[in-house]
């Protein structure tokens, strides 16, 4: 008896002691039911699987491809079935067997047939088949599907055995291409694959059994992983891995401690092996490595760079400039596949860093390449130059930058040049007036040595005042210039504090144009008009306004309205809370032909979005869309109006609940007949509001003007009439600082006027209380209690009595430099109707004045 007769004697004995040893409990099974892995650590697996080979009329080989199961394998040994003398025979592959595993397992005794499985449970797996072998007896497999692996050709050794030798040389082969090894903690695994062949791998590709999936993933540096809709991930690399490297792969799954399939291939596709690492060991503790989770991406959709100059040379300098990154990346930097530096991106997602080209990389095109810490990537190509060794003929330019202007405003555009050496970039920074960078650009020089910005730099419209630096740098020299950022407006006026308490003068301070009359109006939260006055400037333009609040002033954000000639400006401050700034809007003037184009100026919080519309004659709402506000707040509008008919429009701006009206007029003529006007009063004191109502022909353009008693205008605005020729308008205000006299009103439109009179009287000395008529705010009724003549920045005494003399309640205020006093008093404090007394004391002098109350 031959060598192989006899081992195939030997194995058969020994497995039909294997059966007696198992027991006779499972006799009956029909299908092998496999044991789930426990908690394990560390697995190496080298594992590959070939197709099941179709057997002869007596015998029947067959293999797992390692994808779902894999098959323990013990060296030199064969199972024998002396029912049918079919005989299974495994080589040793030099595969590493699996510890801790579950006891092999013989299933279908009566064909008398013997499987051995590793206890590893399969998954995606069908119904176990059973086919006749030819013989009568009954093999069964467990269904596993098999993944693209050739098939080796079987051959009779005329002995009635099969001869596996091509099988298993293959096998070897394959398995010794790519070794395995994991980690795994929990649903934490970290797979390393290392190359054993000749052969380089370009990629691998990882996946699990039935009902799990991958979460994430994370690789080394260079190698770029993807996740297929079908939820295997793919890994690959722009360089190879060669004989002998390992690459290591992290991945978190959805279930602990899965068993990962593997496999890989080279550049052609050709797989270079396959299996399934595992975990054996029960973990007691985590283990040393874990995956962190995975970082931001620092290259994001809009991320662009670009290389300083464009037509770089291989050995020189050169600039990386990249805007809309993730913030504070880290990026490296390849030129094609080889690393040469690091940088990381600002708090803004940018980046402007130097680097050098190596040596010997001229006159052929190169990848450079920005990755983040994900793996991500992003190219520009570029063709290199060979810088010419020869001395230049042309002299060194040195760095320079062309006169930077001593004034700029908010706003403003630099358009900065000057000259470096050509070929090479300049960085340009602007700097505030605490040396601290506010704006960066770059540019490069032209054959002359000639550099621009290609977009100039903009004086941020927030921006403080004061002086400002340029500085110019070509990464060896640099040099620097300054000038002063100034206002452009004409009204610079400013609250004394953001937030004043109620009971506190409101006070503001500023400049306008000098010795010209400027006019304040204060509006309260809900835009009632609490105070208005019209001042002149001094020789230097210095101007100031108060208002005396009490402790009932509604809380809110109040807004200071300065008008000089046609500047206006919007001031706002808070009373018990800070201000919130307001959308507004103003047009650059109140009529318009149906040929022109209006200007609209819209105010709010910086950067606001707001939403725009129009109201046409009949009503009707036309949207114009939204439009964002600049970083200071305000933007601007056009609006064509060539396809709007004569009438009266009105602008609406608003942004959620709140919103703001204008009224602009398209296509209004002025009026061809008579001109009426009148006022309700004709007797006023300083700081009185005017209401002035008439009639003349309808939609007809009119301009009033006030005049005090020595003929000097003291305002003038335009209006118009409604539809049915009615005039309204209650705009006007007596100056608080009016002298007595006759001061007149005139309305004209083209030819036509017409003029009224009122008497306006001053205190000379003394002081004179003043109550308006009662007004309803939010369901509460006020009275405004003003003082005028009061001691200068004194404390006053308001006291409200009864006809009997209680006093029913007491205020304390502070007047004004001009000895004004102005509150609003809730009437909820008065039980019964009557007349009431309103008496007011200061420290040289009182004065006081009745109200009825219903």
């Amino acid at each position: 008896m031959d060598f192989n007769k006899s081992l195939v004697l030997v194995t058969g004995i020994l497995a039909v002691l294997l059966v007696a040893g198992m027991g006779l409990a499972q006799q009956e099974s029909k299908a092998v039911q496999l044991s789930e892995p426990q908690e394990f650590s560390t697995a190496i697996v080298k594992t590959t699987s070939h197709t099941p080979l179709e057997g002869n009329s007596d015998s029947a080989t067959q293999e797992s491809d390692g994808q779902d199961t894999q098959t323990a394998e013990s060296d030199d040994t064969e199972e024998s079935d002396e029912g049918t003398g079919a005989t299974e025979t495994e080589e040793d592959t030099g595969a590493t067997e699996p510890e801790n595993t579950t006891e092999p397992v013989e299933t279908d005794e009566g064909t008398g047939s013997t499987e051995i499985t590793d206890g590893i449970e399969p998954t995606d797996t069908t119904e176990p088949v059973e086919t006749e072998n030819g013989t009568g007896a009954t093999d069964t497999t467990d269904g596993t599907e098999t993944t693209d692996v050739t098939e080796p050709v079987e051959t009779e050794n005329g002995t009635g055995a099969t001869d596996t030798t091509e099988l298993v040389q293959n096998q070897s082969e394959l398995q010794n291409s790519v070794e395995a090894k994991g980690i795994f903690f929990e649903n934490t695994s970290i797979i390393e694959l290392v190359n054993t062949s000749t052969t380089p791998v370009k990629s691998f590709m990882f996946w699990l059994g039935s009902g799990h999936s991958f979460e994430s993933f994370k690789t080394e540096s260079g190698w770029t992983g993807k996740k297929t809709p079908e939820g295997t991930i793919v890994f690959t690399t722009a360089e190879d891995l060669d004989t002998g490297e390992s690459v290591k792969f992290g991945v978190k799954t959805s279930g602990q401690d899965l068993g990962i399939n593997w496999n890989a291939t080279d550049e052609n596709g050709v797989r270079m092996g396959i299996g399934k690492t595992s975990p054996v060991e029960k973990v007691v503790q985590p283990p040393p490595v874990q995956i962190p989770e995975t970082p931001v991406d620092g290259i994001l959709e809009n991320s662009t760079f670009r290389i300083i100059p464009e037509k770089p040379n291989a050995g020189a300098t050169i600039r990386v400039v990249g805007e809309s990154f993730g913030a504070s990346q880290h990026f490296d930097f390849y030129i094609n596949s080889r690393i040469v530096g690091a940088f990381p991106s600002d708090e803004n997602g940018n980046f402007v860093a130097t680097m050098e080209i190596p040596d010997g990389d001229g006159n052929q095109r190169v990848e450079f390449v920005v990755a983040d810490a994900n793996g991500n990537e992003q190219s520009v190509s570029l063709r290199l130059g060979i810088i010419d060794s020869r001395v230049p003929d042309t002299k060194i330019i040195n760095l320079s930058v062309h006169a930077i202007p001593s004034t700029l405003y908010r706003g403003d555009f630099l358009d900065a040049s000057g000259t470096a050496q050509p070929g090479s970039a300049v960085t340009v920074s602007i700097k505030d007036s605490e040396d601290v960078i506010i704006n960066t650009s770059t540019a490069e020089t032209d054959s002359k040595g000639d550099w621009s910005l290609t977009d100039p730099i903009v004086i941020p419209l927030d921006a403080k005042f004061g002086i400002y630096s340029i500085e110019i740098s070509d990464g060896k020299d640099s040099i620097q210039q300054s000038w002063e950022v100034e206002s452009s407006k004409v009204i610079i006026i400013e609250p004394a504090k953001e937030r004043f308490e109620p009971g506190d003068t409101m006070t503001y301070s500023g400049t306008a144009l000098p010795n010209r009359p400027i006019e304040f109006v204060l509006e309260d939260p809900l835009g009632n008009e609490l105070s208005s006055e019209i001042t002149s400037t001094d020789g230097s333009g210095a101007t100031s306004f108060e208002y005396m609040t009490s402790f009932s002033s509604k809380e809110g954000t109040y807004t200071l309205i300065a008008t000089q000639d046609k500047h206006k400006e919007f001031i706002f401050a808070g009373l018990g809370q800070k201000p919130i700034i307001p959308i507004d809007l103003e047009f650059d003037k109140l009529n318009y032909r149906s040929n022109e184009t209006a200007i609209i100026s819209l105010v709010g919080e910086a950067s606001d979005v707001v939403k725009l519309a129009i109201i046409d004659p009949s009503d009707q709402l036309r949207p114009l869309g939204t439009i964002t506000l600049g970083p200071d707040g305000v933007g601007k509008h056009s609006l064509d109006l060539a396809r709007y008919k004569s009438g009266i429009y009105t602008a609406v701006i608003s942004k959620g609940s709140s919103e703001s009206t204008e009224i602009f007029t398209v296509g209004l003529r002025i009026s061809t007949g008579e001109i009426k006007i009148e006022t309700t009063n004709l007797d006023y004191h300083p700081s009185d509001s005017v209401l002035i109502l008439g009639v003349t022909d309808p939609n007809s353009l009119l301009t009033i003007t006030l005049k005090n008693p020595d003929g000097n205008e003291v305002r003038v605005k335009d209006t118009f009439s409604d539809k049915n020729g009615k005039i309204s308008d209650d705009t006007f205000k007596i100056p608080s600082d009016a002298e007595s006299g006759h001061w007149t009103i005139n309305a004209t439109s083209g030819s036509h006027f017409n003029t009224v009179e009122i008497n306006v009287t001053t205190v000379d000395q003394g002081m004179v209380v003043l109550v308006a008529d009662e007004e309803n705010i939010h369901g509460v009724n006020y009275v405004t209690i003003e003082v005028i003549g009061a001691a200068p920045s004194q404390t006053v005494i308001i006291e409200i009595m009864t006809s009997s003399g209680e006093i029913i309640d007491k205020l304390k205020y502070t007047a004004t430099k001009e000895g004004d006093i102005k509150s609003v008093w809730p009437t909820s404090k008065i039980k019964s109707p009557g007349t009431y007394t309103i008496k007011v004391t200061d420290a040289f002098q009182e004065a006081q004045t009745t109200y009825e109350f219903n």
